[in-house]
Parts: C-alpha cells; sequence; structure tokens
C-alpha cells in the first residue's frame, strides 16, 4: 500500500525538477505561421536573452526576441515585416515577462506582459516542459497591439499569427531575476474640467476608464457596470488632444461623471496601451496596470476586471 501511494505522489508531482531556468538562445527556436488570402507562410527568429523563476505567483523573468533577427524567407516580406509591420526602429523587441506560473503535470500556464509595437498586453501561453525544454504553441491576434495586417492588392494577411516557442532550458543557481512591474503610471499630468492639475500616480489602486470623444458613451457604461462592484468608483479620463472646448464639454457631458483630463494624450503611451474608443485600466497600489479591457461591457468583462464582492 505504501508503495501504492507513493506511486501515485510521485506522479502527481509537479512537473519541474528545478524552478529557475535559463534560457540558451543558441538551440532555442522561435516560428510564426501566418496565413494570407493566397497563401500561407512561417517565419522565424532568434531569442535574444531569458532567464525564467517558475515559482507560482513569485514568478519572474523574461524572455525577449529581437525583430532584426526576424526572417520569413522572402526578402521583401521580411522588410516589410520588420519596419511595416512592427516598426522596428521604434520598437526593436518582442518581449514576455512572467509574473505568475500555475504549474500542472508536464507544464503549466505561464502568465505575463508580451510587448510589442509599443503596447503592452496581459495573455495567458499553455506551456510543456519536458527534457530541459520548454515549449508552447498559441495564437497571437497582432491586432490587439495596434498592428494592422498587411494588405497588397487583394492579398491580406490575417491578424492571428501562430507563434511556436522551443525553449532549450538550464538548471541554474545564479540569482533569481528581479520581479518586473512594467510601465507605472507616476509622471503623467491630467486636469480635471476647472483645470486642476495632478499626477496620474495619484490613481494608483483605482480604476481607470480612457475614453475619447467617439468612447464617451460606452465609458459611462462602463462606469455604471463597475461602480457597485469597486470600493471607489472608475474614474474616468477624456482623451481630449485636438477637441475643441465644445467637443470636450459634450464628451464630457456623455462620459462618466466627474471624468479627468488628459489634454495631450499621454497617458495611453505612457502605460503602453492599445488604441481604443474605451480602455478600462486596473492599476494596482504601486499605479502599475494590473487588468486591461478594450472590449464592449459585457457581464465576463465586467466580472474579470471586478469580481463580485
Amino acid at each position: 500500500m505504501r508503495s501504492l501511494l507513493l506511486s501515485i505522489l510521485a506522479t502527481a508531482a509537479p512537473l519541474v525538477a528545478a524552478d529557475h531556468w535559463v534560457v540558451d538562445p543558441a538551440r532555442s527556436t522561435v516560428v510564426f505561421h501566418c496565413s494570407t488570402t493566397w497563401h500561407d507562410f512561417e517565419g522565424s527568429a532568434t531569442i535574444r536573452s531569458g532567464q525564467l523563476l517558475l515559482n507560482g505567483a513569485a514568478s519572474a523573468g523574461a524572455v525577449e526576441v529581437g525583430v532584426a533577427s526576424m526572417d520569413t524567407r522572402n526578402d521583401g516580406r521580411t522588410t516589410t515585416m520588420k519596419d511595416d509591420v512592427l516598426a522596428m526602429a521604434s520598437f526593436p523587441a518582442v518581449r514576455f515577462t512572467l509574473e505568475r506560473f500555475d504549474a500542472t503535470p508536464g507544464g503549466g500556464t505561464a502568465h505575463g506582459r508580451w510587448a510589442m509595437h509599443g503596447v503592452t498586453r496581459q495573455i495567458a501561453i499553455p506551456v510543456a516542459i519536458s527534457g530541459g525544454r520548454a515549449t508552447a504553441t498559441f495564437p497571437l491576434a497582432i491586432t490587439g497591439w495596434d498592428i494592422e495586417p498587411p494588405s497588397v492588392v487583394v492579398n491580406t494577411m490575417s491578424e492571428t499569427v501562430t507563434v511556436v516557442l522551443d525553449l532549450a532550458l538550464a538548471a541554474t543557481t545564479g540569482a533569481a531575476p528581479a520581479r518586473e512591474r512594467g510601465p507605472v503610471a507616476t509622471g503623467v499630468r491630467i486636469t480635471d474640467a476647472a483645470g486642476a492639475g495632478a499626477d496620474l500616480g495619484t490613481l494608483a489602486g483605482r480604476t481607470v476608464i480612457l475614453y475619447d470623444e467617439d468612447g464617451a458613451k460606452a465609458a459611462a457604461a462602463w462606469a455604471a457596470a463597475l461602480t457597485p462592484r469597486l470600493a471607489q468608483p472608475p474614474v474616468g479620463i477624456l482623451r481630449a488632444q485636438g477637441l475643441s472646448d465644445r467637443a470636450r464639454t459634450k464628451a464630457l457631458a456623455r462620459g462618466p461623471a466627474g471624468s479627468r483630463i488628459d489634454a495631450t494624450d499621454r497617458v495611453r503611451p505612457h502605460l503602453a496601451l492599445p488604441t481604443g474608443e474605451v480602455l478600462v485600466v486596473v492599476l494596482d497600489a504601486y499605479g502599475h496596470v494590473a487588468a486591461l479591457s478594450d472590449r464592449p461591457v459585457d457581464d465576463g468583462e465586467r466580472d474579470r476586471l471586478a469580481p463580485a464582492r
């Protein structure tokens, strides 16, 4: 009976013998599969660096890919992907930063931030770990990172790219990577309707609804949906750059009550947020983006951003 119990426990044990790994770029690959109206193609890129600490909610580390290393086996297409699609001159790397790892037998789910093309979004990646390798295959909708799928005449690339990661791992006893928290709200000035200014960082721990003129009504709907769930009501912020005084007044009247104003449209790029008429942003106690939605209000998104108390 004891041997049977030990066998069961061994089978159920976590998959990883070590929890701190260094990625070997020379033995690792990143491949992406793309579809277009006429045909499919694939490309590859090179890992710049990688280090991962797999430790539940205390996980940390990152894997970074250099955009310059991208190769689609077609010179013209490769240049388009690097320069026009991913804007390599401004954003030379694609980076996944690990925030949490939920281990399961044979692998787990890596939760973290995928930074690309100047936008950072939370994603969850199912990962298999075996024989010193971590592998993952997952879809990535590039429009969520403000990337317009390239099109030539009537041949258009799909917005969803399939990413295939194969990382060679080496266990290490070196210093563990520090946890990276991402962009912080501090350093951007917003004002109220009367012109009184404050730093965006003063909203740490709050939920912010960032909206433009066309998204005012939807922002108000989000505020109504979230307010009963929150200890403090969400704070609306109107992206008002380029708006006339009249347009600004009308947008504030339609948006969440007491909305602040981002007169120079600095909040969105400062926090590496995507474009969109309405962005609901949950800031943690330190002013980092803890959750984001650019979807219309619905029960599922409301529950994800503000679980019932």
